[in-house]
């Protein structure tokens, strides 16, 4: 699998969602409360958890990425400055418990591996900011080497792997925010997609991307080319795990200077545990 990391307009990227025109903040915020009521619904839950907001001013995006609490409920927040577009991904709450689960059982198994408490960075969303295209992000979760030097612009360390939650039904979404991740601007070297399936049998898909620079001899490039290729993908029942053990490579995640490291394994046991309220 090879997806496209170039950044698309967002109809494109972002399809079957809710779509608005900005005409307040508190027309958003009513927007924001009715999509997640509508996903905790016990009887009839929603499907629906994107929503794109078409000419929103660029003081308002930066006031809704710096309060996390600015709606009352879980979400990330991605703004396309060229396009004045802000696209909202509204969070039910199980989906964080399970994106800091997977998270920490990462974190767990890479101080097994010798990493120690201080080399490693735990966040939950945070603003990440892509600086050619002036495009803004939040991760769903991700780990980062506390030693990594800030480049230019950046106001935190580098971080890999980012976590991305959604639902099934949102999977061309979540690929989207894969490759926001992966186009080779914000230093991300791998995301993990977790797609939530909640139709009966209920499934969780796992996939593992990694990004690569593709060397082409005779030509001259100001940033190199990059490959986003799907190294993994686990599908996890609640008592089953398909394509196991998920091992994303402890180089790849924290680039240790030790030339014998190996790689982090999570035991499927484990990743069964970490959607054990999900089932």
């Amino acid at each position: 699998m090879t997806p496209n990391v170039t950044l698309i307009p967002i109809r494109i990227y972002y399809p079957n969602i809710t779509e608005t025109r900005f005409t307040s903040v508190r027309a958003v915020h009513k927007t924001v409360n009715s999509t997640y009521t509508a996903l905790e619904d016990p009887n009839n839950p929603s499907t629906i958890q994107y929503i794109t907001i078409h000419k929103i001013p660029e003081t308002t995006a930066q006031k809704i990425t710096d309060n996390s609490e600015i709606f009352g409920v879980p979400f990330r927040f991605t703004y396309y400055h060229d396009f004045k577009v802000g696209v909202i991904k509204v969070l039910p709450l199980i989906h964080d418990e399970i994106t800091l689960r997977v998270r920490d059982v990462i974190c767990d198994h890479a101080k097994r591996m010798g990493v120690k408490d201080e080399e490693i960075i735990e966040g939950a969303p945070r603003t990440q900011k892509i600086l050619l295209e002036n495009n803004t992000k939040q991760p769903g979760a991700y780990l980062a080497p506390a030693d990594r030097p800030l480049q230019y612009g950046q106001t935190m360390p580098w971080s890999s792997p980012v976590i991305e939650t959604a639902l099934s039904e949102s999977l061309t979404h979540l690929h989207g925010d894969g490759r926001w991740w992966l186009s080779g601007l914000s230093g991300t070297n791998v995301v993990l997609a977790i797609s939530l399936k909640i139709t009966l049998p209920k499934s969780v898909l796992i996939q593992r991307w990694q990004r690569a620079l593709v060397e082409r001899p005779g030509r001259h490039r100001t940033r190199p080319a990059i490959r986003v290729q799907s190294t993994q993908s686990i599908t996890v029942t609640a008592d089953s795990v398909e394509s196991g053990p998920l091992v994303p490579s402890l180089r790849a995640l924290m680039c240790p200077s030790s030339e014998d490291t190996k790689d982090v394994t999570i035991p499927d046991e484990k990743l069964i545990g970490c959607f054990s309220d999900f089932w």
